[in-house]
């Protein structure tokens, strides 16, 4: 695949489901960031570039799954690159919790973090 991460990402294996109607799929977590993750399935699926979705994330001693409406960005041969549209109130605080846990990069994140709130802050202000 070709590489247009902007964000920092951290390998974690978890169960996941990707679902949108009467379709879904089940897969493993290969690694996730702030803004994206990227997702196995099993060989030969190429999950459709069309529409949302929503990505129900396992973690392991979580009760509630982590659930983000998404958007594929791309899809090869059993793996497939997802960017997260929105989410559920609460789920992007219990993002950055996890990415936090288990980020080898700390100093990284926090920049991104920064750059996320700045971003935020410039589009609350031009709106």
């Amino acid at each position: 695949m070709e590489e247009k991460r902007r964000f920092h990402r951290i390998g974690l294996a978890a169960k996941c489901l990707l679902s949108r109607d009467d379709a879904s799929y089940q897969g493993q977590l290969e690694n996730i960031s702030l803004n994206g993750a990227l997702v196995r399935f099993a060989a030969g699926l190429v999950v459709p570039r069309s529409g949302e979705y929503v990505l129900a994330v396992f973690i392991e001693g979580e009760d509630l799954p982590l659930r983000l409406t998404v958007e594929v960005v791309c899809a090869t041969n059993g793996l497939t690159g997802i960017e997260f549209v929105s989410s559920e109130a609460g789920t992007p605080a219990r993002l950055v919790q996890l990415v936090q846990t288990f980020t080898s990069e700390p100093d990284k994140l926090r920049v991104e973090q920064e750059r996320i709130r700045k971003h935020l802050a410039e589009y609350l202000r031009s709106h």
